[in-house]
C-alpha cells in the first residue's frame, strides 16, 4: 500500500497544524481482487497517513474479507491458490453449525483444524468453507458465533430435491421463503446446517433438468 500525508489549505498558504492523512492499497499482492483508499481529515496528534489511515484500511479489509455473505475470502483464494502451500495434504471440514463454541473446538482440535472465531456469542451459526469442503492444514476455517435463541433453526438440504417436498421442508421448519423457477432445486442461499433466525428468508433457485 501506499501512505499520505498532506497539509491543508489556510488563508493562501498550507497549515502547520492542519492536515489530511491517507492509505491506499489492495489485498492480495498478487492478483489483487479488492482495492480501498482511506482519508483522515485531521488525524489527532497530526498522526502521518502510515499511523492514522493504515490501521482503519487493514480494519476495513479484514472485516470485508470474513464477512459470510460477501465470498471475499473463497473469492481471494481461489485467484491465488499459491496462499496456500501446494504440499500440504487438505482436510476434510467438519460440521460444526449447530454446535456450541466449545463443542466445535473440540470437534476441530481433533480433526486438527485451525479456526478463528468471529462473534461474541456461544453458539456457531456459520462457517467457511462449510461442512465437506477442505481446508490445508495450514489454513484456518472461520466459524461465526451468535447468541442463542428461542427463534431459530437449522437450514435444511435442499438442493436435489423436488420444488414441493424442499417447500414443505422450509415450511415445517417455519422458515421464510422465497422460490426462484420451478421444477428442482439447484441452489440456495443458506448452506446446510446453518442457523437460521426468525427474520432471514431462504431462497431457492429451481429448474428443470440437470
Amino acid at each position: 500500500g501506499k501512505t499520505g500525508t498532506s497539509q491543508k489549505p489556510d488563508s493562501g498558504a498550507y497549515s502547520k497544524t492542519r492536515s489530511w492523512s491517507s492509505f491506499i492499497g489492495f489485498v492480495p499482492a498478487e492478483k489483487p481482487v479488492l482495492l480501498c483508499g482511506v482519508m483522515i481529515d485531521e488525524p489527532a496528534r497530526g498522526e502521518m497517513g502510515g499511523v492514522a489511515a493504515a490501521p482503519a484500511f487493514k480494519k476495513i479489509m479484514s472485516q470485508i474479507i470474513s464477512h459470510p455473505e460477501l465470498e471475499f475470502a473463497e473469492r481471494i483464494l481461489k485467484q491465488n491458490p499459491a496462499l496456500y502451500p501446494k504440499t500440504v495434504k487438505p482436510v476434510i471440514v467438519p460440521q460444526v453449525c449447530g454446535l456450541t463454541k466449545e463443542q466445535a473446538q473440540q470437534r476441530l482440535d481433533s480433526a486438527g483444524i485451525q479456526y478463528l472465531f468471529n462473534g461474541t456469542g456461544g453458539l456457531v451459526t456459520y462457517q467457511v468453507p462449510f461442512a465437506g469442503g477442505t481446508v490445508d492444514a495450514s489454513g484456518k476455517l472461520m466459524v461465526y458465533l451468535d447468541s442463542p435463541g428461542q427463534k431459530t433453526q437449522q437450514m435444511p438440504l435442499c438442493v436435489g430435491k423436488d420444488l414441493r417436498d424442499a417447500v414443505n421442508m422450509i415450511n415445517i421448519k417455519g422458515l421464510k421463503l422465497h422460490v426462484v423457477g420451478s421444477g428442482f432445486v439447484k441452489k440456495q442461499n443458506f448452506a446446510p446446517g446453518s442457523i437460521i433466525h426468525a427474520a432471514d428468508v431462504c431462497t431457492l433457485y429451481c429448474a428443470f433438468g440437470s
